[in-house]
């Protein structure tokens, strides 16, 4: 399954952020300490990076776990993997960005040119 830059709603985003709220919190300890040894759950991690913000309170804490993660199990590749997470990260927000506003922009446009 994919998604689709416009796809990426402020609904998407506020779930995404409640879900790794949930992910830090205590009940989920074990399935945090499964990331020094599935590295299918650590690979899933770092591609929900790439849909958060990079400013958001929930990448910084997912960023911080996907680094510690990486540093515990001694995986270095995995760290210069978070980099291009990061960058990948900061392409997809942007585009997302311009997208939106520009969607916007021509409603209005429509809109204006409606009521004339």
């Amino acid at each position: 399954m994919s998604i689709h830059p416009l796809d990426i709603t402020l609904s998407l985003l506020l779930s995404l952020d409640r879900l790794v709220a949930l992910f830090e919190s205590p009940p989920f300890f074990h399935l945090r300490m499964d990331l020094l040894v599935d590295g299918h759950l650590l690979k899933a991690l770092k591609n929900l990076l790439m849909v958060l913000p990079i400013g958001s309170s929930a990448y910084r804490m997912l960023k911080e776990r996907v680094c510690s993660a990486n540093s515990v199990s001694r995986e270095a590749k995995e760290v210069e993997e978070v980099e291009v997470v990061e960058a990948a990260a900061a392409a997809a927000a942007t585009a997302s960005v311009v997208n939106s506003a520009r969607e916007k922009h021509l409603e209005i446009i429509k809109l204006w040119s409606g009521s004339s």
